[in-house]
Formats: structure tokens, C-alpha cells, sequence
């Protein structure tokens, strides 16, 4: 277990009932996000699959398959942005979880005590800054193109639109759960960013 010596966080002391209930809540928002996460894992699975497969198709009609007959495949294209796109922004929370992003740890490496929970602060609210006026504006995005429909597939803009708002609510989800894990104690201060598939 991990404990803070900041007056940020001393407002909860071990054994107490505030304390532990503190934790509870985030066991419980943890294994939920756990199991949306696996459903989130099968998806980008498929995703990743049909891109694949869209994108092979595509090259061979262009290189081989074209010389001997003649079909309109233009759909695929189209078919493996709108995969890579919902990939991108279905697995963005994962990416956070397991510390999978592009960050400097120069500086969390070499701080601590306070001065490493508030640079902690500092940078969970930039991101949550930026992640609240993406996901506000998403919506905008979604109401303009919801008339949209794409040239090839003719799918609705939603469909291209959409994860933006999904993937960032889930963001958010993970950044609520990280301070329910931090004022319980359960985790620390950048315990995750940069560690990803380092083992």
C-alpha cells in the first residue's frame, strides 16, 4: 500500500471508515472498467481485423486482382479509415490504464513526497482539460455531420464521429477511478504513465 505525505490527502487516515469506503467504491469502479475494457479489447480485435482485411483486398484488386476482372471496390478504402479511426479512440483509455503513451518521465522520476503529487495534479488536469473540450465539442461535430453520409459505404457521420465522444467518456471514467485509487492509497502518482510493455 502506498501512502502520501501531503496535506492534500491527509483529510483520510488509514483505518478510517471514509477511508475505506473510499476504497470500495474504487475496487468496484475498477473491475467495472476492467469489464469494459475486455469488450473494448474484442472490438479493437475485429477492428484491427477488418482493416486488415480491407486494406489486403484493396492492394491485391489494385496490383493483381484488377487484371482479371473488373468490381467496384472502393468501399474498402473507406472501410478500413472508419475501422482505424474507432481503434484509435476505443483503445485510447487502455493506452492510459497501462501507461502505453508517449510521455517524459524526466521529471516524475526525479520528484517526490509533494512535490511529485502535485506535478501529478498539474498534468491530470491539463489532460482533463483538453480531453473535457474535445469531448464538449464532439458533440457539435456530431450534431453538424449527423445528416452526413460517407461516398462510398454511404454510412451516417456519427459513425465516423462517434467513438471521439465514446473513446474521451471513457477517458474521463479512467481519470475519476485513477483519483479514487490515489486518495485510497491503492496506487501512485504516475504509477502507470510511461511503464506500459516495458516488462
Amino acid at each position: 500500500m502506498y501512502t502520501v505525505k501531503s496535506s492534500m490527502l491527509t483529510y483520510f487516515q488509514e483505518g478510517d471508515e471514509e477511508l475505506e469506503k473510499v476504497r470500495a467504491l474504487y475496487f468496484q469502479l475498477d473491475r467495472a472498467e476492467e469489464r469494459i475494457h475486455k469488450i473494448l479489447e474484442g472490438m479493437g480485435a475485429l477492428l484491427l481485423a477488418v482493416s486488415f482485411v480491407s486494406i489486403f483486398v484493396q492492394i491485391s484488386y489494385r496490383f493483381v486482382l484488377c487484371k482479371f476482372m473488373n468490381l467496384p471496390l472502393s468501399f474498402t478504402e473507406e472501410l478500413s479509415r472508419f475501422c482505424l479511426f474507432w481503434l484509435v479512440y476505443l483503445m485510447l483509455p487502455l493506452t492510459i490504464k497501462q501507461g502505453l503513451e508517449s510521455v517524459n518521465t524526466f521529471l516524475p522520476d526525479r520528484l517526490t513526497g509533494r512535490r511529485k503529487l502535485a506535478l501529478f495534479f498539474i498534468v491530470r488536469g491539463i489532460c482533463i482539460f483538453v480531453a473535457a473540450v474535445a469531448f464538449i465539442y464532439s458533440f457539435s461535430v456530431l450534431s453538424t455531420n449527423w445528416t452526413y453520409r460517407s461516398p462510398a459505404m454511404r454510412w451516417p457521420g456519427a459513425m465516423m464521429y462517434l467513438p471521439v465522444t465514446i473513446g474521451l467518456s471513457l477517458v474521463f471514467f479512467r481519470y475519476v477511478i485513477e483519483i479514487f485509487g490515489l486518495i485510497s492509497k491503492e496506487i501512485k502518482p504516475f504509477e502507470a504513465m510511461g511503464k506500459g510493455g516495458s516488462d
